[in-house]
């Protein structure tokens, strides 16, 4: 199960054509020139974040462990040592023994957190 984040990947594929459209255009239509270049490069580099973003998503459950993508490294906690789950405001809390996730439901889709939260709960129930 993989969970992106619901804004960063349509903003960044509006951006990425923007981008690439505005380096073509500028380029044939007058002299390709330092602007052609960056919007091109810019546009280019967005599509690389693109496929960074679509191989690390925002949370992903694969092998009974659940990982959440941070800054520098993945976070990952074990299902079956999962003590409790919580909703906090707009946040959902996954507590264990020696570690917790917090994370933002304003970032992900409502039905793909809803369908995340049942499928913690009812692993948790099994073990």
């Amino acid at each position: 199960m993989k969970i992106y984040d619901k804004h960063s990947h349509t903003l960044m594929f509006i951006l990425t054509g923007i981008y690439m459209l505005l380096g073509v255009l500028k380029g044939y239509y007058s002299t390709i020139d330092g602007f052609a270049i960056a919007y091109f490069s810019l546009g280019f580099f967005c599509c690389m974040y693109l496929m960074y973003t679509y191989n690390n998503p925002y949370i992903e459950v694969k092998n009974g462990i659940i990982f959440k993508a941070g800054i520098i490294k993945k976070k990952q906690i074990k299902i079956a040592d999962i003590k409790s789950l919580e909703k906090v405001e707009n946040t959902l809390i996954i507590k264990s023994e020696n570690d917790q996730f917090k994370i933002s439901k304003g970032m992900l889709d409502d039905t793909k957190i809803r369908n995340f939260e049942e499928y913690i709960r009812s692993e948790m129930n099994q073990g």
